[in-house]
């Protein structure tokens, strides 16, 4: 085959040649590589422009679903552990004594106050 000419070089870097005529320059450039540096040099200057990216329309909902399920994890770790704090203070001192067992001595310094909470000694000197 003689050599390619340039159009054809152009042709093949925009993907506008058939298939026969393709696979006729790719066997030319195997055994000649100045033609192999020319149909490079097309593919650079004359190749398929880049498409931008875009999301499709089933991309964006699982995008938005992901976010809603993050956002409800997100939300329900903060409720349990928020309650799990509140749970324990008040639990401490509001569950009654088993029967049978002798309910233990609380000094009134240790004594819960108003709030639900005992208060330390430092905390009642300042307070």
């Amino acid at each position: 085959m003689s050599h390619p000419n340039d159009q054809d070089m152009v042709n093949y870097a925009r993907d506008e040649l058939g298939r026969y005529k393709k696979f006729r320059i790719i066997e030319h450039c195997k055994e000649c590589p100045e033609c192999a540096e020319r149909l490079i040099e097309a593919a650079r200057e004359h190749g398929p422009e880049p498409e931008p990216f875009r999301l499709s329309k089933w991309n964006k909902i699982s995008i938005v679903v992901m976010l809603v399920a993050l956002l409800a994890v997100a939300f329900g770790m903060y409720w349990l552990l928020s309650s799990v704090g509140e749970s324990t203070s008040r639990d401490l001192f509001d569950t009654p004594v088993p029967e049978g067992m002798p309910a233990p001595e609380v000094s009134p310094e240790e004594a819960p106050q108003e709030g639900g909470r005992p208060q330390d000694a430092d905390e009642q000197r300042l307070g």
